[in-house]
Formats: structure tokens, sequence, C-alpha cells
């Protein structure tokens, strides 16, 4: 991804990125009913490490100082809390600010999780 931004004449550091990675979409059943016949704990496990090589990769394109927001559609912890906790303990150069957790329903929404980290 960093290559493809680069060769579109993109700046090889920003100041914001918003990253809504690939998910198992359990926020949005009652309008993706088919994704809960894709769920399974293989499926899960596999997404999160996706999404953690994806974090990682689209990170390194963070200025110092610059912001980045992790997302899904997703309301499992391996997708969201637990991910972020596993990867912040990797990247010691970015700081935890804030997440949020919308679960379906609640908020009359999907369900979503976002977090928002900062690099140092």
């Amino acid at each position: 991804a960093r290559q493809a931004l680069l060769a579109k004449g993109g700046s090889e550091y920003f100041d914001a990125l918003l990253l809504d990675v690939p998910c198992s979409a359990t926020g949005v059943l009652r309008r993706r009913p088919d994704a809960r016949w894709r769920f399974s704990a293989e499926r899960l496990h596999t997404l999160a490490a996706s999404q953690f090589r994806i974090l990682h990769g689209a990170a390194a394109m963070v200025k110092s100082g610059g912001r980045l927001v992790y997302s899904t559609c997703s309301i499992e912890p391996e997708e969201n809390e637990q991910l972020i906790k596993r990867w912040l303990a990797e990247h010691y150069d970015f700081r935890f600010l804030k997440q949020r957790l919308l679960l379906p329903g609640t908020e009359g929404t999907d369900g979503a999780f976002a977090a928002l980290l900062t690099r140092a």
C-alpha cells in the first residue's frame, strides 16, 4: 500500500490516517446477515493477524505527532481492544488516546469500533 501511495505522488508521511480494516462484520449483522455464516474462530484469528499487519504497515506512514484512527465494523475484542493493546505493546512510538465501541442498536447505529492513536 505504501508503494502505491508514493507512486501516485503521495507524501511519505501523513499527519492523519484513517484505517478501516477488513473485519468479521459482526457489528453489521442486521444489514449483512450473510456474515454470520462466514464467522468462525479460525476466520477471526486470520482476520486479526491481517489487521495487525495492516496496522503495522500503515503506522509506518504516520508522521511524528500524527494521528491514526483504527476502525472496524466488528464488535469482537480480538479485532478491537485486544488487538490495539497487543499492537501498542510492540510499538512504543505510539500512544493510545481513546477508543469507542458502539454496540448494535444502543445508539441507533450498527456496531463499530474505533481507536485513536498518536505517534510520539
